[in-house]
């Protein structure tokens, strides 16, 4: 296997380069466009600026709707660990 296309610890499966775009809505209620940059089967990686620990929703066409907590947030990019599957 390609050492570029290995998970970056045993519990973060591969995230695959993707541009869609998506609506993504906070605990509040207020939603924002934004673009999936990566995705994998546990998290994404979006544009925004969002709390470490914020709980989101992310509407995705053709995918569905994601439910998540934001793991980490570095200048207008975060990272969403999924918390349920697609539905």
């Amino acid at each position: 296997m390609d050492p570029k296309l290995k998970p970056a610890s045993p519990d973060r499966r591969a995230r695959h380069p993707v541009c869609l775009d998506a609506r993504l809505t906070r605990a509040d209620g207020t939603t924002s466009a934004n673009v999936v940059s990566d995705l994998s089967l546990d998290g994404c990686c979006v544009t925004g600026v969002y709390r470490i620990g914020e709980a989101v929703t992310l509407h995705v066409p053709r995918i569905g709707t994601l439910t998540g907590q934001v793991r980490w947030s570095i200048g207008n990019r975060s990272g969403v660990r999924f918390t349920r599957q697609p539905r």
